[in-house]
Parts: structure tokens; sequence; C-alpha cells
């Protein structure tokens, strides 16, 4: 009997070892995943700040990219309005200038289309210029013979225009 006490004296002893042997296993590796999880929370921490400071980055840069934009419009806005004033004006300009043009041709021509021309490049008989081409040789004419009106205005475009005689 003694032998037996003796013997599960020392197995109650191997066995409270190993036990104690796994606890202190299962102590140590809790505390080294513990570090881990804390390092780990740590590195997910900084890459959340780093994230957080690229949004707030990127939202600024849109923001600012809004009100360029806005100005742009505005911009846009404005020189679009200026063009087509500028338009506007040089339609009215036109339309002014082919009635000038109908009732000269129709006083020059007195009615038959025949009309004066000037040069090409010339203005009231007079180059623009300095070039030899706008410059007429000395006595040359400042006025060309006549030509025909051109085809778009008729007889009757012209006769509204026409100055009674005195």
């Amino acid at each position: 009997m003694e032998s037996s006490l003796r013997s599960a004296g020392a197995h109650f002893n191997l066995r409270f070892f190993q036990i104690h042997q796994e606890r202190m296993y299962q102590e140590y590796t809790y505390s080294k995943a513990e570090g881990r999880l804390k390092q780990m929370d740590k590195v997910y921490a900084q890459q959340l700040q780093g994230k957080d400071l690229e949004v707030s980055s990127s939202r600024s840069e849109v923001s600012s990219l809004k009100k360029m934009l806005e100005e742009y419009k505005k911009k846009y806005s404005e020189v679009s309005e200026k063009l087509m004033d500028r338009n506007r004006q040089y339609q009215k300009l036109q339309g002014l200038y082919d009635s000038l043009r109908l009732r000269s041709m129709a006083m020059a021509g007195e009615g038959d289309g025949l009309v004066t021309a000037a040069p090409c490049g010339a203005l009231y008989g007079m180059p623009l210029g300095t070039s030899a081409a706008a410059t007429p040789p000395r006595g040359a004419l400042l006025w060309q013979p006549r030509v025909r009106a051109p085809a778009r205005f008729n007889r009757r475009d012209l006769e509204c225009f026409r100055v009674p005689a005195r």
C-alpha cells in the first residue's frame, strides 16, 4: 500500500506539475496575444488617423475646386454676355452698313444698278496702309469705273432708298 500511495503521490505530483505548466503556458500565450492585440490596435488607429487626414484634405480640395468652378462659371457667363452684346452690336452695325450701302448705290446708280466701287482695301477712295499694293501709282484714278451692283440687291430693294429730286 505504501508503494501505491507513493505511486499515487508521484502521479498526483506529475499531474499537478503538468497542470501548472499548462497554465503557465496559457498565461504566457495570453499575454503575448494581448501585446499583439495592443500593437495591432495602435497600427489600426494610425492607419485610421491617416485615412481621416486624407479624407479631410480631399474634402477641402473638393470645396476649393467647387469655388473655382463657380468663379469660372461666373467669368464664363460674363464673357458670354459680353460676346452676345458684341454680336448684337455687330449685327446692328451690319444692318446699318447694308442700308447705307443700298442708299449710296441707289443715289450713285440713279436706279440703273450701276455704282462706283472703291478699289479693294480702300476707304472713301483712299488706300488703307502703306504697302505698295495698297498705294496707287502716281496719276492713277482714285475711283474705279462703274460696275454692276451685286445680284442680291435688285431694283425694288433700291427704290426704298431713292432720294427724291429737288
